[in-house]
């Protein structure tokens, strides 16, 4: 290998450790990233470019080492919490300025709406794409760069709020969970000015009266697909948007799936 050109042994160490990091990134981190500086320095930033914490515990973990590493916070770009992992915010409380470390390089969040309230204290902290769960922060600036974003339910979206000045870049939506009584609302949401397309995937509490009056909106931007297709292996029972996020970091394109429901006469 050492008689291959840089440029080839850079790509196969690059595309290696991106293949392993879907079903085996512990062979990542403790064979291939520690076979040598030189491929080491090609690994970390792939290693590191996604943080995933699927329980609190893990988050004390983070914790720790990125305040006794901060350096390894540069590669971050997408940090996915779990959608049940409670943020202690007592940990970033004790070291206010931890989140500006790290908060402007968040291209894309997974998580409840108790992590992004401490990541929005940040006012470099602007991602281009967001998984969220529960009531959005306060400081709706932090938004406005958004351009793909999946809600769990309709619920996320605060009251009293003018929706077009929300997300004014958003061209992808995903709703995981839509109630009848959100309708109006969701049709609310279709006058984003750059909206092009959006995946609802549950719809409650009947769905076929549901989609029949997504069906009468004859608008060709609406998309539907049941949640055991657009996450075929869940990692909970319950509908997660990690799990959407997770399979967006793994490749899929998620903000492009589905079946138009303009096209279809039933289900």
């Amino acid at each position: 290998m050492s008689e291959l050109p840089v440029e080839l042994v850079q790509e196969i160490v690059e595309f290696s450790a991106r293949i392993h990091m879907r079903n085996d990134v512990r062979w990542v981190g403790q064979s291939l990233a520690v076979a040598c500086r030189a491929i080491y320095s090609l690994v970390a930033p792939i290693l590191l470019e996604t943080v995933y914490i699927s329980t609190e515990e893990q988050i004390v973990e983070f914790y720790r080492f990125a305040a006794a590493a901060p350096a390894c916070l540069q590669h971050m770009r997408r940090l996915i919490v779990q959608d049940q992992a409670d943020w202690p915010h007592v940990l970033w409380a004790e070291k206010a300025s931890f989140p500006h470390t790290y908060a402007a390089q968040i291209t894309t969040f997974a998580g409840r709406h108790n992590v992004l309230q401490t990541l929005v204290e940040s006012p470099d902290f602007h991602p281009r794409t967001a998984f969220l769960v529960g009531r959005l922060a306060r400081r709706w600036s932090a938004f406005s760069s958004l351009t793909r974003v999946c809600l769990s339910n309709l619920e996320v979206i605060p009251g009293g709020i003018i929706l077009v000045t929300l997300f004014p870049e958003l061209t992808h939506l995903i709703i995981l969970s839509l109630e009848s009584d959100e309708l109006s609302l969701f049709v609310g949401m279709l006058s984003f000015p750059k909206l092009q397309r959006v995946l609802v995937s549950e719809m409650y509490p009947v769905r076929d009266r549901l989609i029949e009056e997504l069906l009468r909106l004859q608008d060709e931007r609406i998309y539907y697909l049941p949640y055991k297709e657009l996450v075929p292996s869940p990692s909970s029972p319950l509908l997660t948007v990690a799990d959407v996020a997770r399979r967006e970091r793994d490749g899929a394109d998620v903000w492009n799936l589905g079946t138009c429901l303009s096209t279809l006469s039933r289900i």
